[in-house]
């Protein structure tokens, strides 16, 4: 059994290349479990999302058992049933055990502190019922251009490396806690911590779990 776990993809306008990485690394697992922003509503509706070719992945995802944990990009008022077009489960945080070993899984949007642009824009949506459209467009597309020309900022920045120690400020002690989030892939057996990092930009984390070990991949696409 080997439990492929991903977030931060943030899927939106098709990407082929994006698109060959995602299929090739699904293929060969016999689980996958999305920890959050899977696809990003920043950038487009979910109707659009679920319309669009991203469905090819749709079954392949289905025959995994896919389990799809919400993010704050793709919250679970925004989408609809259609969930279950690729996914066997939908959730705000997943617990499984493997090899004796209990896993927590959460995206890690609602464990962190302070203002954010994205808890304005929740805050904004909950006020006048819509999301600033232009707005989160504009910074989604900022922030891709700038993670394409400088890969580090994305995977290393600070903001990031500040947000995973906010979450491993609350971890639930019995458990080894997987998050996403940060954009900042971390293994730290130590204290039961790991964020899987990113999908994006050229750029890939992710982590496998099987009965023998727990990877946390990176790679270039």
């Amino acid at each position: 059994m080997t439990k492929l776990i991903i977030s931060d993809t943030h899927l939106s306008k098709f990407n082929q290349r994006q698109f060959n990485f995602l299929k090739d690394l699904i293929e060969p697992v016999d689980q996958v479990i999305i920890n959050g922003d899977f696809w990003d509503s920043w950038c487009v509706s979910f109707e659009k999302f679920v319309n669009s070719k991203w469905q090819d992945l749709f079954d392949l995802l289905l025959e995994k058992n896919t389990i799809y944990i919400y993010g704050n990009h793709d919250p679970k008022h925004l989408s609809d049933e259609r969930c279950s077009l690729f996914a066997v489960e939908t959730c705000d945080s997943y617990q499984f055990e493997l090899f004796g070993q209990k896993f927590h899984c959460e995206h890690g949007h609602r464990l962190t502190t302070g203002f954010t642009m994205g808890k304005f824009i929740n805050f904004y949506d909950k006020i006048f019922r819509r999301r600033p459209k232009i707005l989160c467009y504009l910074i989604a597309k900022s922030e891709r251009i700038l993670f394409s020309l400088f890969p580090k900022i994305g995977q290393h920045s600070k903001v990031g490396q500040h947000t995973n120690r906010i979450l491993k400020e609350n971890l639930n002690a019995d458990y080894i806690n997987i998050f996403g989030h940060s954009h900042n892939a971390d293994l730290d057996f130590t204290n039961n911590f790991i964020n899987t990092g990113s999908i994006m930009c050229k750029h890939a984390s992710y982590v496998l779990i099987d009965d023998k070990d727990i990877r946390l991949e990176k790679t270039r696409y």
